[in-house]
């Protein structure tokens, strides 16, 4: 009876053992598809550290061979420089041992006292030059003893007065200069040079013996280094400097430690576009951006097409201000020179333009729907010529008008048939204005660039189709920077494009995807003076 009861118990007990038999395989599946996806994962992962870790490889060996290079040029010129001072202390050394021994009671003239003081200073000279041609791993020159000679009739020769009157003089930092192009702008990565002028109080060049630094300060994070000052006789030095950040930078020059004139000098420093290579930041939470422009205060303004306003933001993403909370499908935005704003407001039946104060008021709307003068179909992309004429991209009805800064409609400019060359109409989706100010248009029915004059004189015409660099695939926003460049973003390619004025293609940035340095949908672009480039990713928001 016990074992039936036991065998009883254990078959009602059988299925609920065999039901947890079947959650214990159905588990060990689960285990083994994850495990198999954490392979998977760990594969991917390892081929991206390998590629990443490989890409990185190539950077610094470029920058440990820029590095070299630059090293063994400024070991080279210190070498030579301090070769030369030794040059120029051997003849005065050699000079001096032609005449006889004096002491500083027997000197009469104020030449002697001054040939005098120029003794003691070259000797310090000579020890200061051997000193630094041992931290340059120069070989030290033999250097023979000096002492101060004077003839009998108190005579000097000729070389010795040109030596004494050229090493005595007291430079006055007050009528030094310090000219060149690298006192104006500068590149990252690339030599600038300036020269400075040793002058005295007459204004008259005075010789090396002067002491001089210049320091370059970047102003943005506080790094500074001391440039490579050459001499080049004559009271004129060359200053070689290599910044590696942009922005604003503070350049310094001393002699004998205080200020020349001029001196600190404020330069920019630019970064070109072909040293893009990955974003410095990321500003989320626009709800579709479109179009993007600086206003005076160097702020972005940047349109929602998907919220409807216009956000400004300071160039850390953080937010200042909204404005425009009337507007449908604000697409581009343009800027003048006062500080006001103007939208293209695509949105059908409320299509117009608006513009606004400074302080974000709505100061006037103009336009509607349609074909006729001052009115759209479908406007995108504006910019203000030097003219202080609004250009608007009339999309749709395949044109450009032209209106006065009060929204005063002045002409029509009909671009469809601007390249006779190419397959369909012009369909122009953007513009923008080089310094000459000639226009650049984007024509998104060709997929390529135009060049014209604002009375409508085509000038070029560069890209096709295709998604190899220097082709474009769905051009939607153009800007030329400061330096002539102009940025071009490919909605279809989810790229930025960049090319010379000419049509010269120079680089290109950007993927597709929502990480780092990836791009999806890119719409309004610009630039800053320090050469920052600002992307709206539309689905990225």
């Amino acid at each position: 009876k016990a074992n039936e009861k036991c065998k009883r118990d254990l078959e009602d007990q059988l299925p609920n053992v065999r039901a947890l038999r079947k959650r214990i395989t159905g588990g060990a599946h689960d285990v083994l598809k994850t495990k198999c996806d954490v392979e998977n994962q760990g594969k991917s992962l390892a081929s991206f550290v390998d590629t990443e870790f490989e890409r990185i490889s190539r950077i610094l060996e470029r920058h440990k061979a820029q590095l070299k290079t630059r090293l063994n040029q400024m070991v080279e010129g210190r070498a030579k420089k301090l070769l030369r001072q030794h040059d120029e202390l051997t003849a005065s050394a050699a000079e001096l041992e032609r005449l006889e021994e004096v002491t500083e009671d027997s000197l009469e003239t104020t030449t002697e006292r001054e040939l005098l003081l120029l003794y003691k200073f070259t000797k310090e000279r000579i020890s200061e030059v051997t000193q630094r041609c041992s931290r340059m791993c120069v070989d030290p020159v033999e250097v023979p003893n000096l002492t101060v000679y004077t003839s009998s009739s108190g005579a000097f020769s000729e070389m010795f007065r040109e030596h004494a009157n050229l090493y005595c003089k007291e430079a006055d930092p007050s009528k030094c200069t310090a000219n060149g192009e690298g006192l104006k702008s500068a590149e990252t990565l690339a030599t600038s040079q300036f020269s400075v002028r040793i002058s005295d109080k007459s204004s008259k060049p005075c010789d090396s013996a002067q002491h001089i630094s210049v320091m370059v300060k970047c102003l943005s994070n506080d790094i500074s280094f001391y440039a490579d000052v050459t001499d080049e006789g004559g009271g004129h030095h060359q200053v070689l400097y290599c910044p590696k950040f942009r922005g604003k930078h503070e350049i310094t020059v001393q002699v004998n430690d205080a200020h020349i004139s001029g001196s600190p000098f404020s330069v920019q420093v630019y970064q070109p576009p072909n040293q893009i290579e990955r974003s410095q930041a990321l500003i989320d939470g626009i709800k579709g951006p479109r179009g993007i422009a600086l206003n005076r205060k160097g702020n972005l303004l940047v349109s929602e097409w998907n919220g409807g306003k216009i956000v400004e933001l300071n160039k850390f993403g953080q937010h200042v201000r909204s404005f425009g909370t009337h507007l449908h499908h604000p697409a581009a935005i343009a800027t003048d020179d006062a500080g006001n704003s103007y939208v293209t407001d695509a949105a059908g039946e409320h299509t117009r333009i608006v513009k606004f104060s400074p302080d974000g008021k709505v100061m006037k709307e103009f336009g509607r729907q349609g074909v006729n003068s001052g009115e759209f179909k479908n406007p995108r992309g504006l910019a203000i010529s030097q003219q202080n004429e609004l250009y608007v991209c009339d999309r749709d009805n395949d044109r450009i008008q032209v209106f006065s800064k009060n929204l005063g409609f002045i002409r029509s400019i009909d671009i469809r048939a601007v390249d006779t060359q190419r397959a369909h109409p012009c369909k122009p989706n953007d513009l923008t204005f080089d310094r000459a100010g000639n226009m650049y248009i984007t024509d998104i029915r060709n997929n390529c660039i135009h060049c014209m004059t604002v009375s409508g004189q085509f000038l070029l015409s560069f890209s096709s189709e295709g998604d190899a660099p220097g082709y474009l695939a769905g051009p939607e926003s153009i800007h030329c920077d400061n330096k002539g460049f102009l940025y071009v973003t490919e909605y279809k390619n989810h790229r930025v494009s960049v090319f010379k004025l000419n049509g010269d293609f120079v680089s290109k940035f950007g993927v597709l995807g929502s990480g780092d340095s990836e791009l999806k949908f890119p719409m309004g672009i610009v630039t800053d003076e320090d050469g920052f480039v600002y992307v709206c990713e539309l689905f990225n928001n």
